[in-house]
């Protein structure tokens, strides 16, 4: 019989620890924050260049 597993186990390497009293974010999770950060940086970025050679 298979059980309903609710969590996924990490290693201990993968986890850092944040000063949010104890709240943990794995390097996965760092590099998705990072990307999704980059992203939006260049999007404003993009927006003032744009904003600006049309005025």
């Amino acid at each position: 019989m298979e059980e309903n597993r609710t969590h996924t186990r990490v290693p201990l390497s993968e986890i850092s620890e944040t000063p949010n009293h104890g709240t943990y974010v794995t390097d996965g999770e760092l590099a998705k924050y990072g990307i999704f950060a980059g992203a939006v940086l260049l999007a404003l970025s993009l927006f003032a260049l744009f904003r600006k050679r049309s005025a």
